[in-house]
């Protein structure tokens, strides 16, 4: 088998050697060459089956050009991490391939959540890292020792990062805020908030009960102590539904929690948004399936794989800390679960 080189593309795209070199290797010295030339050397690339040496460009440049990622399936409830971690690690494949990145390498949260060593971030294999925030303490000390290290980093769902890593996040107060107040524009006034127990105290969580909170403040509404639940419990739901001033909504802080809300409504023989409205945070894939169409708080997993990239990237080629940190606007997602209620 004949290995085609660079001097091949070069000599079938009618273009000088280095011409090639910045265009396959995605240099910034490429966005100087005209669009239809970069067009050509592409093409000519692929009809010669030409294979870029990965090992004889990182001796060169000192870079992979490879992307590391480190998931994290523990502390949120499972069904929802292997949901928001499986969309969010299939965009980061689709930014890797826009980027024009070789690949990302994903790391698995070491065993009992104890970080021995950061040394299998930094054997040379990858050019940054993304740090996907599921429990807070433990992305605490490993983004700290991250820190201390050359390797450019950017977390992922927190802002609370030492100043030499980058980051991209929701605003997830904002978007709790925008949930709650549709629920009061269609006449709620009593909503509960409904989070899974054990208490998930991550800083999202936090930032929507607050957002939930100021949303009743904004109208001169009171949050009630009762109105908050932990758990997703028949006697609980009952106490709210048969007090003497009944709930008529409740706003979940995650879908998975909004999907056992509905489905213990549906075992006491309630309808969902005829006797109460129902709304969630996420926008996770099946919600559409869930209470007839859930009404939720969409993350835009795409657009925060795709920054993310960006960021690192950006952060690999020496741009500072604070130009890659992004708080992104999510949005409210419309569907069957919320009419105006019954009981005013």
């Amino acid at each position: 088998m004949t290995v085609v080189k660079m001097r091949d593309v070069a000599a079938h795209a009618g273009v000088s050697v280095s011409t090639v070199s910045k265009i396959l290797s995605g240099s910034a010295a490429s966005s100087q060459i005209p669009a239809h030339t970069i067009e050509r050397v592409r093409l000519s690339a692929s009809q010669l089956g030409y294979i870029p040496n990965a090992v004889a460009r990182s001796l060169r440049t000192q870079r992979t050009r490879e992307i590391g990622v480190v998931l994290g399936m523990e502390t949120y409830p499972e069904p929802a991490a292997l949901t928001l971690d499986g969309a969010f690690l299939l965009g980061l494949i689709d930014a890797a391939t826009v980027c024009h990145l070789p690949g990302v390498v994903v790391y698995p949260r070491e065993a009992n959540g104890v970080i021995a060593n950061i040394s299998r971030y930094l054997d040379g294999r990858i050019d940054g890292l993304l740090v996907r925030s599921s429990t807070p303490h433990q992305e605490e000390q490993l983004l700290r020792l991250l820190a201390e290290s050359p390797l450019p980093v950017v977390a992922i769902w927190t802002q609370d990062v030492p100043t030499t890593v980058g980051y991209v996040d929701v605003d997830h107060f904002t978007g709790a805020r925008q949930a709650v107040k549709y629920l009061l524009e269609l006449g709620h006034r009593r909503i509960a908030y409904v989070e899974p127990a054990p208490v998930f105290e991550h800083p999202h969580f936090l930032a929507r009960y607050r957002g939930y909170q100021q949303a009743l403040l904004d109208e001169q509404i009171q949050p009630r102590p009762e109105w908050h639940v932990i758990g997703v419990e028949r006697e609980k739901i009952e106490a709210l539904l048969n007090a003497p001033e009944p709930i008529t909504a409740i706003f979940t802080p995650n879908d998975i929690t909004a999907g056992e809300v509905a489905t213990l409504l549906y075992s006491m023989r309630l309808h969902i948004p005829t006797d109460i409205s129902l709304v969630g945070f996420d926008d996770i894939a099946n919600a559409h399936l869930i209470a007839g169409g859930l009404t939720t708080v969409h993350q835009p997993i795409q657009e925060i794989s795709m920054q993310a990239m960006r960021n690192l990237t950006a952060l690999i080629a020496g741009g500072s800390a604070e130009e890659s940190r992004t708080v992104l606007a999510p949005r409210l997602v419309i569907r069957n679960s919320c009419a105006p209620p019954i009981v005013l």
